[in-house]
């Protein structure tokens, strides 16, 4: 075998050690560790969203569901019984992430609870949110029907989530997106390729 072969299987090598690693710290340990109760005083953030109204006629009203860790997971039923649910996956940016948990440290949840005597979008077949916020430990309820909450300046930062969670890019490891192999051929290749244009300038 010549040497760029040689260099590929030791490459290949490493990286399975490393996906290896990686896989079992951030998957098989947690599932393992999880006794199957989870604690809300131990979450730090979590933003569960979820519509309600019109779309029920149909069975398709989306929900979605933002970690701490910034990642989303966003579903959008199937209309048909014998469908499959829609799911995207992704993670949000970090800046923006940061602008909405600053907001809600600074949010009176209790004044956006009031109820209000607005009529309500989804008694006309329109669509209503509803979302469940842990903030530190501590569970509050939102809802865009009969409250305060409705156009508050938390509810207008929540609102343009449903339509970025919708869409998704891959936010997968490098390693395995490409695969161990295609990513070790990445790296071998553009390494010779280094080479060749390195000897061509002498």
């Amino acid at each position: 075998m010549d040497t760029k072969t040689w260099l590929t299987l030791g490459f290949t090598f490493i990286v399975g050690v490393f996906s290896g690693a990686y896989l079992y710290v951030t998957v098989f340990a947690p599932q393992y560790n999880d006794d199957g109760f989870e604690d809300p005083s131990e979450i730090a953030l979590r933003i569960q969203g979820q519509t309600y109204g019109g779309c029920q006629r149909t069975g398709s009203c989306p929900q979605f569901e933002l970690e701490n860790n910034r990642r989303y997971t966003y579903t959008k039923q199937a209309q048909r019984l014998d469908g499959e649910d829609e799911v995207m996956t992704g993670k949000m940016d970090r800046e923006r992430f940061a602008q909405l948990a600053d907001l809600l440290m600074e949010t009176n949840f209790s004044a956006l609870a009031q109820e209000t005597q607005r009529s309500c979008d989804s008694y006309v077949d329109g669509v209503d949110y509803r979302y469940n916020v842990i903030l530190e430990g501590e569970q509050f309820e939102l809802d865009t029907c009969g409250t305060a909450f409705y156009n508050s300046t938390l509810e207008r930062a929540l609102r343009p989530l449903w339509g970025q969670f919708a869409t998704t890019t891959s936010d997968l490891p490098y390693i395995l997106e490409r695969g161990m192999t295609g990513a070790a051929q990445d790296a071998l290749d553009n390494l010779f390729q280094y080479d060749e244009k390195r000897d061509a300038r002498k």
